[in-house]
């Protein structure tokens, strides 16, 4: 029971940070920029500080350090580098310093340690003296200096333009110009990481050395490869003012129910909706005459219900001859047409009419700025059906 009670009381000494019995006094300080190991950091402080420092060096390597410090004092330096990888300090009665995980490290350390002090006594500070000054390079003194490299293609050797390359917790920033070529002044120490980062291409990480700070850096990146899954697109196809079938070559189809909602002058002109199409253009603005692909109106084919039809238009393209109300259908062939439609160079255009409602009785009437129209539906039977269409102008001093 007495001895729990003892471990419990360490580890709650541990967890304030080693402040209560014995606290660490030191006024050395750390000054540098490092990216290193955590054993290499733990090297150079001993080396800077004269502090004793023990620890486990094949567990703590795996720990990165990477901090800028600013005469910042040694105590502070331990603890902050401990908290941040979830370890503790214990200081012993000769300011022995042991960086540890659990309470019971404290005694394995310092077995260990007299075990190797036993054991080589002068050896052990040969290596000390090697690890300090030949590993811990951020305890070196190194003057800023500059960086220039190339960012090229991995693959292919190309140049990559503006690619960025930063120096890792350092502001210091710049980009490749056109030929792949970049420039970092006053690089803190040989010791830092490189980062190098451009669109489409993987994130490349490069370890800086004492060979690299003397020549010319060629960096390559790979591209970055992502798939995505597959994507299916789905639509519904809306009926438009114009039908267009695919399958039979230059052939247009309109419903005259469509025609309110195209623009026009005076009365709804079937014919004159086909101008809007390509390889159709018009004679003037108001004219239902065309000209379908270079040939002239007159070498157009017009039918209505079987019958041929010679003039379109009247009051010169305002009126057109055909009253919308009484026509069911129309198709035009730009080309490409039957041998029955002969007579004709440039088009046909193929008009039918209402055969009327069979269903029911339909009264209706549109008005035009130029006209009023009316029109009738009335089924005669089960095989007959009757249509009326009636279109008159407005009198006016034109058209009387």
């Amino acid at each position: 029971m007495k001895k729990q009670f003892c471990l419990m009381l360490v580890t709650i000494l541990i967890s304030l940070g080693a402040k209560a019995q014995r606290p660490l006094k030191t006024t050395a300080t750390i000054t540098g920029f490092y990216t290193t190991s955590l054993d290499k950091m733990m090297d150079t402080i001993k080396a800077t500080s004269g502090l004793k420092v023990v620890f486990d060096r094949p567990y703590i390597s795996k720990y990165n350090v990477v901090e800028h410090y600013f005469s910042e004092n040694v105590k502070n330096v331990i603890a902050d580098l401990c908290k941040q990888n979830n370890l503790y300090y214990w200081v012993d009665a000769d300011m022995t310093i042991y960086i540890i995980r659990n309470p019971d490290d404290v005694a394995r350390l310092k077995n260990s340690q007299q075990k190797e002090e036993l054991k080589n006594s002068s050896l052990i500070q040969v290596v000390s003296k090697d690890t300090v000054f030949k590993e811990a390079t951020p305890n070196r003194v190194v003057t800023p200096f500059n960086i220039t490299g190339r960012i090229i293609d991995q693959t292919n050797g190309e140049s990559l333009p503006a690619a960025v390359v930063r120096v890792i917790n350092t502001n210091i920033v710049s980009s490749t110009n056109a030929d792949g070529y970049f420039t970092l002044i006053n690089v803190p120490h040989d010791t830092c990481w490189l980062q190098v980062d451009y669109v489409g291409y993987q994130r490349e990480l490069i370890y800086l050395d004492k060979s690299k700070m003397k020549k010319e850096i060629i960096i390559g990146i790979y591209p970055s490869l992502k798939t995505l899954s597959e994507v299916v697109i789905s639509g519904k196809r809306t009926e438009g003012l114009m039908s267009i079938d695919k399958r039979r070559v230059s052939v247009l189809q309109i419903s005259p129910s469509k025609l309110e909602e195209l623009p026009n002058i005076g009365e709804k002109d079937i014919l004159r909706s086909f101008q809007l199409m390509p390889g159709i253009s018009s004679s003037n603005e108001s004219s239902s005459g065309a000209y379908v692909r270079g040939g002239t109106p007159d070498q157009n084919l017009v039918l209505f219900d079987g019958f041929t039809v010679y003039q379109v238009d009247h009051l010169y393209g305002f009126f057109s001859a055909f009253n919308s109300n009484a026509v069911k259908d129309v198709t035009m062939y730009k080309g490409g047409f039957s041998s029955k439609y002969g007579g004709r160079l440039s088009s046909v255009t193929d008009i039918v009419g209402k055969e009327g409602n069979s269903k029911e009785g339909n009264v209706a009437g549109d008005l035009s700025l130029l006209s009023a129209n009316v029109f009738m539906e009335q089924p005669l039977g089960s095989k007959s059906t009757l249509l009326l269409a009636y279109r008159r102008s407005y009198q006016g001093p034109l058209y009387n």
